[in-house]
Order: structure tokens, then sequence, then C-alpha cells
């Protein structure tokens, strides 16, 4: 059985309309080391409002693995580069980790 421990690690979902943006996005931020990972899921379909009215869309989801001591400058490099006006950014806390896994220190 794989060990796990409490962590200091969030999950930063966004999504943005194109497979192209979102790899460049998720390449910029872990070259950065503003995350230590980012999974992209594409093929997602979303329901909406916009300006008033319901509107569906195909998007590309992201999920950033960020430390709490980079997320507060993660969120705002992502405020700069995200390719939407108004990008719906969430943030959820991790309450245990694979302690196995080496990549979540970034």
């Amino acid at each position: 059985m794989t060990k796990v421990s409490k962590c200091s690690l969030k999950v930063v979902y966004t999504t943005v309309d194109k497979l192209l943006k979102a790899e460049a996005l998720a390449m910029k931020a872990v070259s950065l080391k503003h995350v230590s990972c980012v999974n992209i899921h594409p093929n997602v379909t979303s329901i909406y409002s916009w300006k008033g009215a319901i509107e569906k869309g195909e998007e590309v989801s992201l999920m950033f693995k960020v430390t709490d001591s980079h997320l507060n400058q993660f969120l705002k490099w992502l405020d700069l580069h995200h390719p939407y006006d108004d990008p719906s950014v969430l943030v959820y806390d991790v309450e245990a980790v694979n302690l196995s896994s080496s990549s979540l220190s970034a």
C-alpha cells in the first residue's frame, strides 16, 4: 500500500479553448517552475452563462499542481498569460499526496 501524507499542495483548475494553447501554458508554467505538473484534458464540453445567454462550447481543461509557497506567484502569472479575458480559475486544497511522487516539488 502506498503511504500518503498531508501536504501543502493545491490544484488549480482552468479551461482554455484550444489544445495548443493548453500545452503552451502548461509547458511555460512547468519550465518556469511555477508548478510541478499539469494534467491536460481535451474535449471538455462546457455550458455556461455569458453576457446574458446560455452558451455551449468545447474546451480543454488544465489541472496545475502547485505548492502553497508558489501559489500566489503562479496565480499572478496565470492572470497575465491566460488566453481568456475573464477566465474561471478554481483553487482546490489537496488533503494528502502519494509520498513516492517525487515530481511534486516545484
